[in-house]
């Protein structure tokens, strides 16, 4: 009577095998999703910036000297679901075409008070932007949790 099948050193071979090429393998996946995140905000960052000149030389077309006093519709502040970076309180001074919808994961802004939004790139990682209408800089506040980490946002 002839046996098919797997031996117990066969199997614990593959075991092991698996294991290794998992060891190596879930560092880079985690690695990607942060970069993947701090890319996003980079993206989101120049946009809103760019948004920002934009405007402004919509305002200059005008005859309006002032920037933007500011960058949503009066979204509240450290809730999720809101919109931000949508308009400046009317429908006819948009912003960003669509918006972006706050959430408190990562990857994610907050607004978290008046001209001033947090971007989340990891639970214990918070990048803090302040809006200044005088002179239309969107720029990181130095007092963000990781200040290295947050400057990859901006360079």
């Amino acid at each position: 009577m002839k046996r098919s099948g797997f031996t117990i050193i066969e199997l614990i071979f593959v075991i092991v095998v698996l294991g290794i090429l998992s060891a190596i393998a879930l560092p880079k996946f985690i690695g990607s999703q942060k970069n993947a995140v701090i890319a996003r905000g980079k993206s989101d960052v120049s946009a809103i910036r760019a948004a920002i000149m934009n405007e402004r030389q919509k305002r200059l077309v005008l005859g309006q000297v002032g920037f933007i006093t500011k960058l949503d519709g009066g979204a509240a502040e450290d809730t999720a679901g809101e919109t931000i970076f949508d308009n400046n309180g009317s429908a006819s001074n948009g912003l960003l075409t669509y918006g972006i919808t706050t959430s408190d994961s990562s990857g994610h802004w907050m607004k978290t008070g008046n001209n001033e939004y947090t971007y989340k790139i990891s639970d214990d990682t918070s990048c803090t932007f302040k809006y200044t209408p005088t002179n239309g800089k969107f720029v990181l506040d130095d007092a963000s949790d990781d200040i290295d980490e947050c400057n990859k946002l901006v360079q």
